[in-house]
């Protein structure tokens, strides 16, 4: 009998590269592109605690979840505007299964309504959508796209079997959809500069029994296991306190008026990275994310902004005779001062720190809590 031939490495790297194109040199395994936020504590947290700056990694899924209305779609909206300022070659898809789109508040938050640089599609089933974020990945421009949301999607032979019977459909069918869906996305998504957002809900587990978790029943996320175990970042949103000011009824009575939410970020998978990192953030009614702040915080800790009580002063040649009593006065004054926050900023380094936490102005702001 033959003894059966052996191979090099050298020739085995070399068919392999021919073959499939790679040697299998670890070298040539880059770290992905991020699409970052332009928010720096919420980019920072996004970074898997490598002391850089992050986001939503590109050539790869990420799911963000939570309760309704903690601005889940409100975050992807932050990346998407930041994008279009820093890249603007790209062009970013947005699938809107929850036809809920409001094109003010998107430009609100700093999305720029331009037909090269932004896609709004409002599809009917599952295949429709993966098929449009099919053929707009071949393009080779495509930067985010923002499916929102999971939960709303639905097969196409689920809608058809909901027409015909109501107690026939399920959840299931879905979650074996999207499997599918994800064993052939992530290959493709991989040999592109693309990043998938899902947008998910976090709902009550129905077929946990409700008399066990106490005050708190279990929730789960729709899609099953799949869409948790192709994601390469899981980031939950939850809702910490309400953002209160002093408003007036029609009968001239004082009360207390929402015009905001503080949010924390829970950064739960993170592939390129440690998981775990939390960050808290302000989201402002009609206005999105609170990225003022933020800036007020970094100037409060290099000295720039003095707060004594409530009060605060700035310390900047030129702003000297800027001060508020309260932090959302204050805050009202920065933000209507772009010279003043071009000032800050460029006193600052040129970027806001990553350690600049709302805690830092927060305080003075008046939240209820939950």
């Amino acid at each position: 009998m033959a003894k059966e031939k052996q191979l090099s490495l050298e020739e085995v790297e070399s068919f392999l590269a021919k073959q499939y194109g790679h040697d299998g040199d670890p070298n040539n395994i880059p770290r992905p592109n991020f699409y970052a936020t332009g928010v720096a504590p919420i980019d920072f947290a996004l970074g898997g605690g490598s002391g850089e700056m992050g986001g939503f990694p590109a050539g790869h899924m990420t799911e963000v979840y939570g309760r309704e209305a903690v601005g889940k779609t409100t975050l992807v909206y932050r990346a998407i505007a930041h994008s279009q300022r820093t890249q603007p070659n790209k062009f970013h898809v947005i699938l809107d299964y929850e036809h809920t789109t409001d094109p003010k508040y998107i430009q609100a938050c700093g999305v720029q309504f331009d037909k090269k640089t932004l896609k709004i599609h409002r599809p009917k089933t599952m295949e429709e959508g993966i098929e449009m974020l099919l053929l707009y990945m071949k393009t080779g421009n495509l930067g985010i796209c923002c499916v929102d949301s999971f939960a709303a999607m639905n097969p196409g032979k689920e809608m058809a079997k909901m027409q015909e019977d109501v107690g026939a459909m399920g959840v299931a069918s879905k979650a074996k959809l999207m499997a599918q869906v994800c064993r052939l996305l992530v290959p493709e998504l991989a040999k592109t500069d693309c990043s998938v957002i899902w947008i998910n809900h976090e709902i009550a587990n129905i077929v946990a029994n409700p008399y066990q978790g106490g005050y708190n029943p279990p929730t789960v996320t729709p899609g099953g296991n799949a869409l948790k175990y192709y994601s390469s970042m899981r980031i939950q949103l939850s809702f910490k306190g309400m953002l209160v000011e002093e408003g007036l009824t029609l009968d001239g009575k004082e009360v207390k008026v929402g015009v905001g939410k503080k949010i924390e970020a829970y950064v739960e998978k993170f592939k390129f990275g440690s998981p775990g990192q939390r960050v808290q953030y302000l989201i402002r009614a009609g206005e999105g994310i609170d990225t003022v702040t933020p800036l007020i915080a970094t100037a409060i800790l290099n000295k720039l902004v003095e707060k004594k009580g409530g009060t605060h002063t700035v310390k900047l040649a030129g702003f000297e005779q800027v001060t508020a009593r309260s932090a959302d006065a204050f805050r009202e004054v920065v933000k209507n001062n772009p010279e003043l926050q071009a000032s800050l900023l460029a006193a600052c380094g040129g970027d806001v720190a990553a350690d600049a936490t709302v805690d830092e102005v927060v305080d003075d702001i008046e939240v209820e809590t939950v």
